[in-house]
This record gives structure tokens, C-alpha cells and sequence, in this order.
């Protein structure tokens, strides 16, 4: 199984959700009245959204907010960090 990062994993359920929505990045980014770049970020995996971005995201794709956290059983592994 392939490891990734939380944050590439919400991103890319996120993409999943906004393109079963009909929605392009733009389309996103004006109902949030975010930037694009944002958006993008979101779903590449860059950046980790804060809870309220998360909520305007839900708003604007009209879902509830637990929605992004429905991960599919066979999603990939997530890396665990220990400290040193």
C-alpha cells in the first residue's frame, strides 16, 4: 500500500467530491471567494485547509462537512510521524 499524507488524501477526496458536484477549481475558488491557487493547493496536497475553509468548501459543494472524511476502505495507508 502507498503511504501519503493526510493532506493528500483529503485533497484528493475533496477533487473527487467537487468534480462529482460538476464544479471546476475556478468554479470552487469564486463560490468561496477564495483564490484558485488555493483551491489547488487544497487538493494537491500542499496546504491542509483549516476547519473553516472545510466548512465554506461543504457550503459551496452543498454537502455536510463529515463528507470529505468518508474514505473508502482501500484508500491508501497513511504515513505515521514518531517523534524522536
Amino acid at each position: 500500500m502507498i503511504n501519503e499524507t493526510f493532506s493528500k488524501i483529503l485533497g484528493r477526496r475533496i477533487r473527487e467530491i467537487r468534480k462529482m458536484n460538476g464544479m471546476s477549481q475556478l468554479d470552487l475558488a469564486n463560490e468561496m471567494d477564495v483564490t484558485l491557487n488555493t483551491i489547488s493547493g487544497i487538493e494537491c496536497g500542499k496546504t491542509s485547509p483549516k476547519i473553516d475553509t472545510l466548512y465554506r468548501m461543504a457550503l459551496a459543494l452543498e454537502i455536510g462537512l463529515e463528507d470529505f472524511f468518508l474514505f473508502p476502505r482501500n484508500f491508501p495507508e497513511i504515513k505515521t510521524f514518531e517523534k524522536k
